[in-house]
């Protein structure tokens, strides 16, 4: 059986045969509820939101082991723009303050979730990540927001911008995707 996913555009059946899988199914957009998640395990139950673009085939991001393990939640999506949060705690480095790889693996995900969508149906690697970590941040919760610059045929390139709950930048990074036809994420 397929793990779960970030889907947009309907809810996933488990497919493991030939050819392009069953068609859209109606209802809401499922994605991993809130909360971190400790360890391996499964993915949180689904939540809805909502979807900035219609999508004509169900598009499924699976959910890599990193994301689990640092509470990555993406709470909207679509090719040109991403948004997901991410615990502080749990995120942070010896001297108390998120650690930078976090904010990184954050911005990693929004845009690689954007570029799956924008190639769909096939996947997208990250080719380029680059950053610039602006303020420390202790507690609570960063919200990442993946706006697409460029979405092309065979490269995507995403701005995604990190924030506290006081909405001060944290980390700016810039992010570009090539597409990987006929493969998962």
């Amino acid at each position: 059986m397929a793990e779960r996913g970030w889907t947009v555009g309907a809810q996933v059946a488990p497919w493991s045969g030939p050819g392009p899988g069953p068609g859209p199914v109606p209802g809401p957009v499922p994605v991993p509820g809130p909360g971190p998640v400790p360890g391996p395990g499964p993915v949180p139950g689904p939540v809805s939101v909502p979807v900035s673009v219609p999508v004509s085939v169900p598009v499924s991001v699976p959910v890599s082991e990193l994301e689990r393990r640092l509470g990555i939640t993406v709470t909207s999506g679509g090719p040109e723009l991403v948004v997901g949060t991410m615990p502080v705690v749990g995120n942070r480095q010896p001297f108390g303050v998120l650690h930078g790889g976090a904010s990184l693996a954050l911005a990693e995900t929004l845009a690689s979730v954007g570029a799956c969508l924008h190639f769909a149906p096939g996947a997208a690697a990250g080719a380029e990540l680059s950053a610039t970590h602006l303020r420390p941040v202790t507690s609570g919760r960063v919200t990442g927001t993946a706006r697409a610059l460029r979405l092309g045929r065979t490269h995507a390139t995403y701005e995604i911008s990190v924030h506290d709950e006081s909405q001060r930048l944290v980390c700016s990074a810039r992010m570009t995707c090539v597409a990987v036809r006929g493969q998962g994420r």
